[in-house]
């Protein structure tokens, strides 16, 4: 399922140019529960995108709890 909501952590590992690969994220509408570390595509990662605690994100979450940010909102 397709999901908005707010990142509350920003976590390891790093990839090779030191940029952080995972994120955990509130969602926007439920229960207060935080996803498992999703994945950050590399086209949100680095200097050039703010993503950090706090910003609003569009995100899946597949069966397995497995997941990935679409993009930054």
């Amino acid at each position: 399922m397709i999901y908005k909501g707010k990142v509350t952590s920003i976590e390891d590992p790093e990839d090779r140019n030191n940029d952080y690969t995972r994120a955990c994220v509130m969602p926007s509408a439920g229960d207060g529960v935080v996803t498992r570390p999703l994945t950050i595509p590399q086209y949100l990662r680095g200097q050039s995108v703010s993503l950090a605690p706090d910003a609003e994100v569009v995100y899946v979450v597949f069966d397995d709890g497995s997941g990935v940010i679409l993009t930054q909102l």
